[in-house]
């Protein structure tokens, strides 16, 4: 018998059964992971084992987690509910997408036995999903972190112009500081500098002047709203624009937006920690269109289905529709291949049928003949649906 190296090897390989997880070599074994819990994917979220590691941060006996629901033992804050349920999103996008997800930095309020009260605490976590044996996720494995010490020296040092400059570009995510009512630039890191599509040449300038592509973007509201009122601003997955290679791109980012003080206490600047999740968001995207595609594809009685990206140009078949053309099943290809395997006599009326789709959103419904290697053809009959964005752009 093999012995597994880690909690991930063994889990995967005894997913199936939940009673391995309250098996006692089990709970040896991941008490001292440096992983924090096993969680059921069920409605409750049920822990199933639990580190060391993570009852040395929340100060608590393994007996008061171990088969209980992840929120009835972490509630967070009682006035704040926007703590319990981005944490919860986080375990839910796993689920859904069957990806990890992570969540580099948020608060979230626990109960402090030492002080006897709830307190805030600042957090960074990693979900990872663990699939059953039907393929979809039935585990998470959690990893988290106390990062408040952090965040706390963090805090301290922009108090430090020499100290937090040395902070920013040390930095592993993006980070920049304005300075001033006017929102100049006094400090951005290497990363930031990428994120922005900009170069040094920025600080000492304002923000507005420096980035004229943002205006007309949520940015510069939400940094007057945080200048003015002294609270921080948390942005989770809000689209923006910014220049990249020379391009203006689409991109998705989360983001703090933190006051800085005097010592007087008046606000004096703003710091900007951000983290580009553009590649996260689309994966997620890929995932609602397939089974929108696969809901559609139910609806209209077709056995082979197609899928095609007109911005990116990307094209994606099933096995059967690869067959309907002639080519093996697990091939890929590309939408010119297909087109060049439909009749001549067919082929621009197709081709004119799905650029009418793509810009005018009139449904694709067309018969054609398909000329198949070996001298063969056979007619099929195509149905097709546009499928736009949450700003009403087809794909």
């Amino acid at each position: 018998m093999k012995i597994p190296s880690s909690p991930t090897e063994y889990i995967n390989a005894n997913a199936e059964a939940d009673h391995l997880y309250a098996s006692s070599w089990f709970q040896a074994f991941f008490k001292l992971s440096s992983q924090s819990l096993v969680v059921k994917a069920d409605k409750d979220l049920t822990i199933l084992a639990v580190s060391d590691n993570f009852l040395s941060l929340v100060r608590k006996q393994r007996t008061d987690l171990l088969g209980k629901p992840l929120f009835q033992v972490f509630p967070g804050s009682e006035t704040d509910s926007s703590e319990y349920l981005n944490v919860r999103e986080s375990f839910h996008r796993v689920i859904n997408a069957g990806i990890a997800d992570e969540m580099p930095v948020f608060r979230y309020e626990i109960f402090n036995p030492l002080s006897g009260k709830n307190e805030m605490f600042y957090w960074s976590n990693k979900n990872e999903p663990v699939a059953g044996t039907d393929g979809s996720v039935a585990y998470i494995i959690n990893t988290t972190r106390n990062i408040t010490d952090e965040i706390i020296q963090a805090q301290a040092l922009v108090e430090s112009e020499s100290r937090f400059r040395r902070l920013v570009q040390e930095s592993p995510v993006a980070v920049f500081v304005l300075k001033g009512r006017d929102m100049v630039f006094e400090a951005v890191n290497n990363m930031m500098y990428t994120l922005l599509g900009k170069g040094p040449e920025i600080i000492g300038k304002r923000y507005a002047d420096a980035v004229p592509e943002l205006k007309g973007q949520p940015f510069f509201k939400i940094l007057d709203q945080v200048y003015d009122t002294g609270e921080t601003f948390y942005g989770n997955e809000l689209k923006g624009f910014t220049v990249r290679n020379g391009k203006l791109t689409e991109g998705y980012f989360n983001f703090i937006y933190q006051p800085v003080r005097d010592e007087a206490g008046n606000v004096s600047g703003i710091m900007c920690v951000t983290v580009d999740v553009r590649e996260q968001v689309l994966a997620r995207m890929d995932v609602e269109r397939a089974e929108e595609s696969l809901r559609f594809s139910t609806d209209s009685g077709e056995l082979g289905t197609w899928y095609y990206e007109s911005i990116s140009g990307k094209f994606v078949t099933s096995p059967l529709y690869n067959e309907f053309f002639g080519f093996r099943p697990d091939e890929q290809p590309d939408y010119a291949e297909v087109i060049a395997r439909i009749s001549e006599q067919d082929r621009v009326r197709v081709e004119h049928a799905v650029h009418s789709s793509v810009k005018e959103g009139i449904p694709f419904k067309e018969e054609y003949k398909v000329n198949i290697p070996g001298n063969k053809s056979r007619w099929v009959r195509a149905v097709g649906k546009m499928i736009t964005n949450e700003s009403g752009a087809s794909y």
